[in-house]
């Protein structure tokens, strides 16, 4: 925030909002909704993925809001192009509705060991490169 005084500008600083900060997302999302060959394996059921960031996923289907806000899944197995993630465990993190009035349930990766997030970084930031190419 600032405050004109004089022919001058004095910035001020703003609060902070510690229940902001708490959703505030920390990492880039990269969208592959319309791309083929990205879902998540939880069980038997196939969810197509529609963004994707080394901390998380966020899928686009009407099967996973039985799921509610803080349940865990376990032993899911994610594929982004030709790369698979296997026994990757999660917290459901928020569901919501996108433009056109679908479900969007967000998964947060708990307990990523070390390689496994390296691997999912390098290939995030390949798709994010992908995406950029194609504008």
């Amino acid at each position: 925030m600032y405050e004109r005084s004089g022919e001058s500008l004095e910035f001020h600083n703003i609060e902070t909002d510690e229940q902001l900060e708490h959703f505030a997302r920390q990492f880039f999302r990269v969208r592959v909704r319309d791309l083929p060959g990205h879902y998540l394996r939880l069980g038997s059921l196939k969810l197509a993925v529609a963004d994707v960031s080394a901390r998380g996923i966020s899928l686009v289907s009407d099967k996973v809001t039985a799921m509610v806000l803080g349940d865990l899944i376990s032993n899911s197995e994610l594929v982004l192009d030709q790369e698979r993630f296997q026994g990757l465990s999660g917290r459901i993190v928020h569901h919501s509705l996108d433009g056109e009035g679908n479900t969007v349930t967000g998964i947060q990766w708990l307990e990523l060991n070390t390689l496994t997030e390296k691997r999912m970084e390098v290939v995030v930031e390949n798709l994010r490169q992908k995406l950029f190419e194609e504008i």
